[in-house]
């Protein structure tokens, strides 16, 4: 019903193209000559798709041991389960866990850089998460290549190679490209055995057709990781578990978005294979897990006249879950959205909203509202409204072992979102301030209820409300000197008694990232960056609530050699042994070296 319903939408929208200004909030970010400043972790995440997702404004990408051995993005201080990544406008989402959206073992070169969808623009790309969407679009193929090596302390070994081709002699139009990626690392948090060893390899292809492209990817990946301490478990058990993801995602595009005559189209399906020892690979069979997605997305935006413009929205999705623990499941659920906009002036107003259909549950209706106000050429005025529904992971369904118990009974969770704030794009600068306010009934997360409690349940919350303020801020002080600014300070509350949260009441409450880049020299740059953080009361946490991360990198691109860069940097260079899950210690001081070779 929903697919025929959007076809027919799709195919009756006129389509007629006139330039206009962005349609909702989120303008495109500007371009700063320089390279923006790696973000915790720098090269110990180089060529992976962790730190240009952790380097997005006002989105972080939370781990539970380095390298993404099991990484979550956190938009604005939401909870993993709230937030997500939209590649190629498909919304990567595992069933089982929702963990692991933070790294998609893919190379950060094959994509444009990343970008936050929050408010009404979230809706009109996604019928899911709430606190916001990280943006991943795949980039053109140039004639290029990259070798890229990485080195350091606790055994850490890391190797990238990319080759493209931007045009094949024999098939005018199109581009091909291929990746490979190895890596290792024996601690990636300071608990002995928390070893990692993974690899990816995987394939593009690119091609012109008429006014419009066609993108194919391909890959497949496996990573091998010590999980003592991961999801509650107790740090003396030495768990470990292995992940298999593969994916296949093609899209076709035709126009520019910010023109508003668009069409884009695009379909995956991934598998995701998991297995976890809970004590250990000696103490006998894993937990097995079986994960298949199959989204298909689209999009069409047209301009109904001089003022009204007409943003339309389909999605069909299918999971299945085959679990020895868990149990068989599978769902579908279908959405359309109908964005209207208003042009008058300086004023742009949306209103409309998203029809979302379940399986095995009650339809919704999610509704939008949205206001833009451009008093000059370079600043912006936005406040907007919507909502979106969530249904339980697997994991929190049914889950069971001594550390944590999932609940059959859980709800849906609803939340509803209201955001303002301002923006001022010049020509080498950007601002951004945003206030918001969520209130959701039935949020999920994994709590201890009482003191003596030694599982974590997965509880429906009665109520949640939170609210804040962040801001971020690109900044070009000299002809040498970069600057990238970002805060949060939140508050959430809620009726249901706890005594300790694991994850989306146990959040940041304020953060502060800096961020600089300065050329200290021709060939030289030297990158600093400090992460601080105060999160949420914890009486399992054996740190205190104050995190400090802090790093810097020297990169040397020599005169006589312009396509090799090389890296000196140190990571967590305080020596912090903050917690940021309860139970496992931020990896000590880690040196590293890199060296990447690009022709």
């Amino acid at each position: 019903m929903h697919s025929r319903t959007w076809l027919l939408i799709l195919a009756l929208a006129p389509a007629v193209a006139q330039a206009a200004p962005v349609l909702f909030t989120n303008p495109v970010p500007i371009e700063v000559e320089a390279e923006r400043a790696p973000s915790t972790g720098g090269g110990l995440h180089r060529g992976s798709t962790v730190a240009p997702l952790a380097a997005v404004p006002l989105a972080a990408v939370r781990q539970q041991g380095l390298h993404g051995a099991q990484a979550d993005l956190s938009v604005r201080g939401g909870a993993f389960n709230t937030s997500g990544l939209l590649l190629q406008g498909v919304a990567l989402r595992n069933p089982q866990t929702e963990h692991f959206q933070g790294d998609l073992d893919l190379p950060a070169d094959l994509f444009v850089p990343a970008r936050l969808a929050t408010g009404i623009e979230r809706l009109a790309r996604t019928p899911g998460h709430a606190s916001g969407a990280v943006v991943l679009d795949l980039a053109p193929i140039a004639t290029a290549g990259r070798l890229l090596l990485v080195g350091g302390e606790a055994g850490q070994a890391n190797l990238r190679l990319q080759q493209g081709i931007a045009s094949v002699p024999e098939v005018p139009g199109l581009g091909l490209a291929f990746f490979v990626g190895l890596d290792r690392l024996d601690r990636t948090d300071r608990l002995p055995d928390n070893d990692l060893r993974r690899w990816n390899v995987g394939g593009r292809g690119r091609l012109q057709a008429g006014d419009g492209v066609i993108d194919l990817l391909a890959s497949t990946s496996r990573r091998e990781f010590g999980a003592r301490g991961f999801y509650g478990t107790p740090a003396g058990l030495p768990s470990e578990e292995e992940l298999g993801n593969t994916l296949a995602l093609a899209s076709y595009r035709r126009g520019d978005r910010a023109e508003r005559d668009y069409d884009s189209l695009a379909g995956s399906v991934n598998r995701i294979e998991d297995a976890y020892w809970y004590e250990g690979r000696d103490a006998g069979a894993a937990s097995r897990h079986r994960s298949d997605v199959l989204t298909l997305h689209g999009e069409r935006i047209r301009r109904l006249g001089g003022r009204l413009a007409l943003h339309l929205r389909g999605e069909l999705t299918r999971e299945q879950l085959r679990s020895r623990s868990l149990g068989d499941h599978q769902r579908a659920a279908g959405s359309l959205a109908v964005l209207p906009s208003w042009t008058a002036g300086p004023w742009i107003l949306t209103a409309g909203g998203s029809v979302e259909g379940f399986e095995d549950d009650k339809p919704g209706w999610l509704p939008a509202l949205g206001v833009v106000y451009q008093p000059a050429p370079r600043h912006t005025l936005f406040a907007s409204y919507s909502e979106a529904i969530r249904l339980p992971s697997y994991t929190e369904y049914n889950y069971n072992n001594p550390a944590s118990l999932g609940n059959q009974g859980l709800e849906r969770q609803h939340t509803r979102t209201g955001e303002w704030g301002w923006q001022w794009v010049g020509d080498d600068a950007r601002i951004e301030i945003v206030g918001f306010a969520e209130s959701s009934d039935n949020s999920v997360d994994w709590l201890r209820l009482t003191p003596g409690d030694t599982r974590f349940q997965a509880v429906n919350l009665d109520t949640l409300d939170r609210y804040g303020v962040a801001g971020d801020a690109t900044l070009r002080l000299g002809p040498r000197l970069d600057l990238n600014l970002a805060g949060l300070v939140q508050t959430l509350r809620t009726d249901t008694r706890y005594h300790a949260s694991r994850y989306l009441l146990d959040a940041v409450r304020q953060e502060l990232k800096v961020e600089a880049l300065w050329q200290v020299a021709p060939g030289w740059r030297l990158c600093i960056w400090q992460n601080l953080q105060r999160l949420a009361r914890n009486p399992l946490r054996g740190s205190g609530r104050t995190h400090s991360l802090m790093g810097s990198e020297v990169r040397w691109q020599p005169a006589a050699a312009d396509q090799v860069t090389l890296t000196v940097g140190v990571s967590n260079l305080l020596d912090d042994d903050f917690e940021p899950f309860v139970g496992q210690p931020e990896a000590e001081r880690r040196f590293y070296v890199a060296a990447d070779y690009r022709w």
